[in-house]
């Protein structure tokens, strides 16, 4: 038992001395001069009384003196290296800060952007869908089947495109917003984006082949701009 008791210390010391910590690294520090400088310091003073430098009181007194010294020596060498590694921790905050702010700063202008972007672009949207709503209003008899049709596909285009706006503005702020996760029937709009695709070129022949049962869970309008 005695034996297992020691080989569990060794192996709790020599674990202490691998860590990767601020009491690992002042134990590296000053186990070495712990263990050598005492052993040093007795052989030194043990010679000196075989020469018959001083007697045995003078040499214990030496001994505790030089004990003293070596004592104060290794506070203050580690309270400088505690200084040291408190000055590098303190720059490393203060890193972190101004580089949260760089990016709490950079988020705010994109933010700015896309509002800038989302709003100069809804704009000459509402303007087209409006008057492309009042032309077929007001010259429903003038306009025939082929010209409701093409407004008809003019103001459906516009409400894609703002839904296409609100899907991007989403993407860009995926980093800061939480997704809006739902079961998505990607299957139906597959077939809502092939129907969309054949109104807006009905000349072009095209066949789709789309598997049937295809659910996701995910955002439906960011799998709609993907």
């Amino acid at each position: 038992r005695g034996r297992s008791r020691r080989r569990a210390s060794r192996r709790g010391l020599v674990g202490l001395l691998r860590q990767d910590t601020l009491g690992a690294f002042l134990a590296r520090r000053l186990l070495p001069a712990a263990l050598i400088l005492p052993v040093l310091l007795g052989w030194l003073v043990l010679q000196g009384e075989r020469a018959g430098l001083y007697g045995p009181h003078t040499g214990v007194a030496l001994q505790a003196t030089t004990q003293v010294v070596l004592l104060v020596l290794l506070v203050a060498g580690c309270a400088a290296s505690l200084n040291r590694v408190e000055a590098q921790r303190e720059f490393l905050n203060e890193e972190r800060d101004r580089r949260r702010r760089e990016l709490e700063s950079t988020n705010q202008e994109l933010e700015a952007f896309s509002y800038s972007v989302s709003h100069d672009l809804r704009a000459p949207l509402r303007s087209i869908a409006g008057f492309s709503q009042a032309l077929e209003e007001d010259f429903a008899d003038k306009l025939g089947p082929e010209g409701k049709d093409s407004i008809d596909r003019i103001v459906a285009a516009s409400k894609r495109m703002g839904l296409l706006i609100d899907a991007l503005l989403r993407l860009s702020r995926v980093s800061r917003a939480s997704l809006n996760r739902q079961p998505v029937d990607l299957t139906g709009m597959a077939r809502a984006i092939a129907a969309e695709l054949q109104r807006s070129a009905p000349g072009r022949r095209a066949d789709f082949v789309i598997a049937e049962g295809l659910v996701a869970n995910a955002d439906p309008q960011l799998v709609r701009v993907a």
